[in-house]
């Protein structure tokens, strides 16, 4: 356990009011730091844990750079290795931030020029990732709020910013533009990876750099190994560095038949990780609906809700190579506490290390670290759910049992 409610804020009297796992607001993991916010009364605050200690990162009280003013409602922080980034306004000039080592410094902010226009940005920020160790962010540009284009960039300065794609670019492969790039993005490697809709109403999944857009799929594309055709896309995590070096991006998307799954490209293929038929460790009568899931190399950790009538159940499964297994959820038991759900976001996964919120039945939370140290399923409990094998990363170890299954979490 890294944290709950019970656990008090570093530097303040009040204890931690609780985590929220909202789109882009939602605990990240990597190279076994963990960032996270806490939602409560003011000071609002981003959080760290570098496997020992809980540091504040920022809150409404700290004083950013290059300003004499504090950070407004500081949150939206994604973690690289021992690089933390986060947008905020701050004077009324947005900015990306990087924070390294308990040093801030301002990567980029809205004062600088649109390359290829003659006007500033509106508002930059929404960190997506890095291309080539350079932070690739969302850039708004335009006369007025209801009037403005939406655009992915790269840079490291006010300076040095390129661009990658913007609404209004053309899209590879025939006439049409990009009308509408969603909030679904990421970067990872040399490319960064968009949701986006055609001049024609097409969706689709792309790539980019700069100078260069390509497509993954479009909706209408046929499924490689399968009769059906993508209908649409949703749930867009990071991109994945896959074993042996490749670049990947996993991604969520609806076929003909109206059944979710989750997909892998890399290499130029793309392959299906799970969907709504899957076999799930549930009982054979329960319908099983995919919800948010992240992704590291061959690994896969994915929420979803099973309703087996009158139950309904809010489960995270796992699948590390050896099918798909239960991490936790609804009525399993935590610090003595029974489980009501278990909340990811895009980057809670990290190797073979997840960051998740438990959501208690008493209304309480915790926010924890699953390492997963796989072995040989054991034999399923009464409700025949197999479990993995997992190991605590924290000093105190704490071993949560139901039934004859074993779970160990930090």
């Amino acid at each position: 356990k890294i944290a709950d409610t019970d656990t008090p804020i570093p530097g303040s009297t009040e204890n931690f009011h609780g985590f929220p796992v909202v789109v882009d607001i939602a605990p990240e993991i990597s190279n076994g730091n963990v960032t996270f916010f806490d939602w409560g009364d003011s000071p609002l605050g981003i959080y760290s844990w570098d496997g020992h200690v809980i540091s504040v990162v920022a809150d409404e009280n700290t004083i950013a750079p290059e300003s004499s003013s504090s950070f407004t409602n500081p949150c939206c922080a994604s973690i690289r290795g021992d690089r933390l980034f986060f947008s905020n306004t701050v004077d009324d000039i947005g900015a990306l931030y990087d924070y390294v080592n308990g040093t801030f410094s301002k990567i980029v902010d809205s004062n600088a020029t649109v390359p290829g226009e003659t006007v500033t940005f509106e508002s930059v920020g929404g960190f997506i990732g890095l291309i080539d160790n350079s932070p690739a962010f969302v850039g708004i540009h335009g006369p007025d709020i209801f009037n403005f284009t939406f655009g992915i960039f790269v840079g490291t300065s006010n300076s040095d910013i390129q661009k990658i794609v913007q609404e209004g670019d053309s899209a590879p492969g025939g006439s049409e533009t990009f009308t509408n790039l969603r909030q679904e993005l990421a970067a990872g490697g040399q490319h960064a990876y968009f949701l986006a809709n055609q001049s024609n109403g097409v969706s689709g999944i792309y790539r980019g750099n700069v100078g260069n857009v390509e497509k993954i799929a479009i909706s209408g594309d046929s499924i490689p190994g399968m009769s059906e055709t993508f209908d649409g896309f949703n749930n867009f995590p990071s991109p994945v560095q896959l074993n042996g070096g490749a670049q990947g991006v996993v991604f969520g998307a609806v076929d003909s038949n109206f059944d979710s799954g989750i997909f892998r490209y890399a290499d130029g293929s793309i392959v299906k990780l799970v969907d709504e038929n899957s076999d799930f460790p549930v009982s054979p009568t329960a319908n099983v609906t995919l919800a948010m899931f992240s992704a590291s190399g061959e690994n896969l950790v994915f929420r979803s809700f099973v309703n087996d009538d009158p139950v309904f159940s809010d489960i995270l499964f796992i699948d590390v190579g050896n099918g798909i297994e239960r991490l936790i959820g609804s009525g399993d038991q935590l610090d003595g506490k029974t489980v009501s759900a278990g909340l990811i976001g895009p980057n809670a996964m990290d190797g073979n290390e997840i960051v998740f919120v438990a959501a208690f039945e008493d209304f309480s939370q915790g926010v924890y670290v699953a390492h997963l140290e796989i072995a040989n399923t054991i034999e399923p409990s009464p409700r025949q759910i197999p479990i993995p094998v997992f190991a605590l990363l924290a000093a105190s170890i704490a071993f949560v049992s139901v039934a004859n299954m074993r779970r160990d979490f930090c």
